[in-house]
């Protein structure tokens, strides 16, 4: 369940004294509706003002997920900034964690929620996750970053 993975989020990263939360958050039938076609897809209202406070909690890092080609990366990056008002910092990657002896993140990009029609996540959950991000970082209060 979706509030369960903001919790252990903010718990991990307190316990690691870690300021940053990585969301990596997918396109289709979660910020955008699934239009199976060329054209910009139209986001979904309850998405928007969610995305728009996480993003403004310094601790946020927002990476945009989807399978689509990457020559359309940059597209959906100024579309859900223009239309949207959603600034996401990467997209398919999060190149702020290296690798590790036992991590390959070149493959996997690290996150610690992961918002995605695939693994579960429906359009009337954002509302959990805006009220459930606010009770867990005033419950486990991060570092700021460096």
């Amino acid at each position: 369940m979706i509030i369960d993975a903001i919790e252990e989020a903010y718990i991990y990263a307190q316990k690691k004294n870690w300021s940053t939360i990585y969301w990596m958050i997918d396109i289709h039938s979660t910020i955008a509706e699934s239009n199976y076609a060329n054209e910009m897809p139209t986001l979904i209202p309850e998405a928007i003002p969610v995305i728009q406070e996480l993003q403004s909690y310094p601790e946020t890092c927002l990476i945009l997920w989807s399978s689509c080609h990457k020559h359309d990366h940059l597209r959906y990056m100024r579309h859900f900034l223009i239309e949207g008002g959603m600034k996401f910092t990467y997209f398919n990657q999060n190149p702020e964690i290296e690798n590790t002896e036992t991590g390959d993140f070149s493959i996997k990009p690290y996150f610690n929620v992961l918002i995605d029609d695939k693994a579960g996540f429906r359009k009337n959950d954002w509302k959990i996750v805006s009220d459930a991000t606010k009770i867990f970082r005033q419950k486990y209060p991060l570092p700021r970053a460096a």
